[in-house]
């Protein structure tokens, strides 16, 4: 079964938050925070309790 698309963004901004931390240039960790926090509200938008992720 393929992912849905909120668990594709949940697991983008993961990947997003974990990238933010990993690179050495603050500039490039702001980017990445700044995409995992776009994916979040994907998820948050869509209605989907904390939880249930």
């Amino acid at each position: 079964m393929s992912e849905s698309l909120i668990e594709t963004a949940v697991r983008r901004a993961r990947e997003a938050d974990e990238r933010a931390q990993s690179v050495d240039d603050p500039e490039q960790a702001a980017f990445f925070r700044g995409v995992a926090s776009a994916y979040r509200s994907i998820v948050d938008d869509a209605g989907v309790e904390e939880g249930s992720r």
